[in-house]
């Protein structure tokens, strides 16, 4: 089976995935809702926001089940994920010029 990446995925979220989703939220100055039990958004996004949670010999599952659901994403239909600008610590910088001669 294929699925792209930007596809949309559901997820129930342990309390250590709440807390965890919560977390990260945080650090980027936005509030969550206390009480999120589920996620639906893309794929992507999944990995960017869990990513660091997942690795082999994990102790604490942000997943129930440790299960992600692949929901088609369908034209037409907006993505319900919650996208969030990068902080602007993590925005890359303007070059610097170059000098004349560098290749």
């Amino acid at each position: 089976m294929k699925f792209n990446i930007n596809d949309t995925v559901r997820a129930k979220l342990t309390d250590y995935g709440t807390q965890y989703y919560t977390l990260f939220h945080r650090t980027l100055g936005v509030s969550v809702p206390a009480a999120i039990k589920s996620v639906e958004m893309p794929l992507w996004e999944l990995m960017q926001i869990f990513g660091p949670t997942l690795h082999m010999g994990m102790r604490e599952l942000p997943f129930v089940d440790n299960e992600v659901e692949i929901v088609r994403w369908k034209p037409g239909r907006p993505s319900k994920g919650t996208w969030l600008p990068l902080p602007s610590s993590c925005q890359s910088k303007a070059r610097p010029a170059r000098r004349k001669g560098a290749s």
